[in-house]
């Protein structure tokens, strides 16, 4: 399920690229790749348990730091999370595999691998159902948490509003159509923010579920 909230963190709400984001994910999946080829020589050698320990903890990590992400973020602050997340996924992943398939006989070797690839499927599909579903209730409810705050009688907000009706107006316009791009502006804002907030909490869960 991280696999697919990042991509749509990064498109909507920071405007990346689907060049730009594939370079985001790019070093995970580097890192990744890398990782397994190592861990599948070392399987043998390591306890399983330490390997796939290690692989949450680090994962819990990278969605810690993906947890802390905000619409100032830049390409090179999520280097470290895609790389920790990679890597913690490529100790997990082949062990676990070893694993499942280490009691069965030879010739029960290839159904094993397929059921055990297809429930990890079905569950990726499951989580991104469950990711796409909190998303939109966490919105909304960080959204409602927020209007509470916004009153255009605070000085604050007041003066926001002021400066960008006198920015339209300069651009051409009545003073009612400036009011009305001011306060559409904020709404817009208001839900960006609420975004990301909805998107901290999304990865917090996967980490958090990925350590259960």
């Amino acid at each position: 399920a991280s696999v697919f909230a990042l991509p749509v963190f990064l498109q909507s709400l920071r405007g990346y690229t689907a060049w730009d984001t594939g370079k985001v994910i790019l070093p995970g999946a580097i890192a990744s790749a890398f990782t397994m080829a190592i861990t599948g020589r070392i399987t043998g050698k390591v306890d399983a348990r330490y390997l796939i320990v290690a692989g949450v903890g680090l994962f819990f990590w990278s969605m810690w730091l993906h947890y802390h992400f905000t619409l100032d973020i830049g390409m090179g602050d999520t280097v470290l999370p895609m790389v920790l997340r990679g890597v913690g996924l490529g100790l997990t992943f082949v062990p676990l595999t070893q694993v499942a398939v280490a009691d069965l006989k030879p010739q029960q070797l290839a159904q094993g691998t397929g059921l055990f690839n297809l429930s990890r499927q079905l569950g990726g599909s499951f989580g991104i159902a469950v990711a796409a579903t909190l998303l939109s209730r966490f919105t909304e409810q960080s959204r409602e948490a927020l209007r509470a705050h916004l009153d255009l009688s605070e000085p604050v907000t007041s003066s926001w509003v002021a400066s960008v009706m006198a920015r339209m107006q300069s651009l051409g316009g009545n003073v009612e159509a400036a009011r009305a791009k001011a306060y559409a502006l904020l709404d817009l804002k208001l839900h960006q923010q609420a975004s990301v907030i909805a998107f901290e909490k999304v990865f917090l869960v996967m980490g958090v579920t990925f350590v259960l």
